[in-house]
């Protein structure tokens, strides 16, 4: 799905010649996910890319993390930590559905899940065969140490906002 703002559609409507995005990626074969605050959904997204980088660079590859069901459950912790990050700025992550693989109890459970969404999906599959892993550790570093540099950022942009 493509994540798109509202504050994005609203701006596109003050111009006539221009289609909404949705109707735009739509004609293209791509269904639109309005997100309600773009801007909290993102943080999200890198604070569960976050915590899945490290013991995903640390097994080598998605394949090995995934296979693996110790680590899984080892991985499933970052994860939630810095989920709490976000929580502890005032977000109420258990709203955004993608933070549900993450959160539920117990964790072998929660582990277990993620690693068959993996393994046994057209999107897991996706993933491990397009994925940064495969073609470029270095750049996966570069995100993980960026993201992880940026935590006093967005935590005062969280607690502004």
């Amino acid at each position: 799905m493509l994540a798109i703002s509202n504050m994005t559609c609203l701006w596109v409507k003050q111009e006539p010649v221009q289609m909404r995005p949705t109707q735009l990626f739509g004609e293209a074969g791509l269904e639109a996910d309005l997100k309600e605050n773009i801007i909290e959904s993102l943080w999200v997204q890198h604070a569960v890319n976050a915590g899945l980088i490290g013991p995903a660079l640390y097994a080598g590859v998605i394949g090995e993390l995934v296979g693996n069901p110790a680590l899984m459950i080892f991985t499933m912790y970052p994860v939630r930590d810095s989920l709490e990050v976000l929580k502890a700025r005032g977000m109420d992550v258990a709203r955004y559905a993608d933070t549900k693989p993450y959160l539920r109890e117990p964790v072998d459970e929660s582990a277990a899940n993620y690693a068959n969404s993996i393994l046994n999906t057209g999107y897991g599959q996706r993933v491990m065969k397009a994925g940064h892993f495969g073609s470029s550790q270095a750049e996966m570093k570069r995100f993980y140490f960026d993201v992880l540099g940026s935590v006093p950022v967005a935590c005062l942009y969280l607690r502004n906002h």
